[in-house]
């Protein structure tokens, strides 16, 4: 019997919205004081990103042995700037599977995918919000296409649960990338991989917002 591991992510630390990358300077917002959460504050580029200077969290180990079978992690680089959210994850994934040939209308959560979840009003509410969505990508592609909305899935919340037609996946774009040294995705046989990555840029257009939040924002 095969067993399909997933990675299904849904980022539930608060990110805090600051402007140390661009020089400017700001109050950082006030702690919560609700259940304690673990939070990160995201940089501000008022041109393009650089990603070495992105904020960074993870989850799961980093521990990878070349020819051993390894334990799965995600390593996370996100910040901001005019044009939208950016984000980065590169997984260490020793087995890897994806839909092949999917289409809109698929459900890409039994494979390895990566979903956002942003709560645009902060108000941590238990069920979808109006100010909340859901952005997922599916893993996909070598990085030589870069455009492919069949592997894109998004939503934003309706009070009880999610519409996922509030949102057009042309709205924003996403770029993919695995690495194997043999047999590939979608098997058990034995073969090794090593990883993949996903990233992109959501606009602020896509959260109903003309521009970036101002700097502290939670």
């Amino acid at each position: 019997m095969k067993i399909v591991p997933r990675i299904l992510i849904g980022l539930s630390l608060l990110l805090s919205l600051t402007a140390a990358a661009s020089g400017e300077t700001g109050n950082s917002p006030s702690a919560p004081t609700a259940t304690r959460l673990h939070r990160g504050n995201i940089p501000y580029f008022s041109g393009a990103v650089d990603e070495s200077q992105a904020a960074i969290f993870w989850f799961g180990i980093n521990e990878w042995f070349e020819y051993i079978p390894s334990r799965n992690y995600v390593d996370v680089r996100i910040a901001y700037s005019p044009t939208g959210l950016y984000w980065r994850d590169t997984g260490i994934d020793y087995y890897m599977w994806y839909k092949s040939d999917s289409t809109s209308n698929d459900d890409l959560t039994p494979y390895d995918a990566l979903a956002l979840y942003i709560d645009s009003g902060h108000d941590r509410a238990g069920s979808p919000q109006a100010d909340d969505y859901y952005f997922l990508v599916g893993l996909h592609g070598d990085g030589s296409d870069e455009d492919t909305p069949q592997y894109r899935r998004q939503a934003r919340g309706t009070g009880s649960g999610w519409n996922t037609t509030a949102i057009s996946s042309a709205a924003w774009s996403d770029y993919g990338g695995w690495q194997w040294s043999d047999g590939g995705p979608n098997n058990n046989d034995g073969s090794i991989d090593f990883g993949w990555v996903m990233g992109g840029t959501i606009p602020w257009s896509a959260f109903g917002l003309a521009g970036p939040p101002a700097h502290g924002t939670v």
